[in-house]
């Protein structure tokens, strides 16, 4: 039985022990985003850099956990909220960047 359990389970997807680092890019990253969510009244040029920064750091994120090993989970909820054809962050930062202009320019 205990045989049958191993084999079971070492066939799957993995994920990795905690990690400090990883725990505090996510943490980070999660206030990064709401503040700049936050900030989509105003002229997108005014934060234009900031979009651009997060992308960096979520596309840093994505490395680092897809760089660990036994960490296949992970990195793929990494890829998820960053795909840019979804409505999570990747698909979201366009959608921000246009809901910037657009505030933006009625207001």
């Amino acid at each position: 039985m205990g045989l049958l359990l191993l084999a079971a389970t070492a066939c799957g997807p993995t994920i990795s022990e905690f990690n400090a680092r990883a725990y505090e890019q996510a943490t980070s990253l999660k206030v990064e985003a709401l503040a700049l969510m936050d900030k989509a009244t105003a002229p997108y040029a005014e934060h234009a850099d900031a979009v651009q920064h997060l992308k960096t750091e979520l596309e840093k994120a994505y490395e680092f956990a897809k760089g660990r090993p036994e960490n296949e989970i992970s990195a793929r909820q990494w890829r998820i909220l960053i795909d840019p054809d979804r409505d999570l962050l990747g698909g979201g930062s366009g959608r921000l960047e246009k809901a910037i202009r657009i505030l933006g320019d009625v207001c």
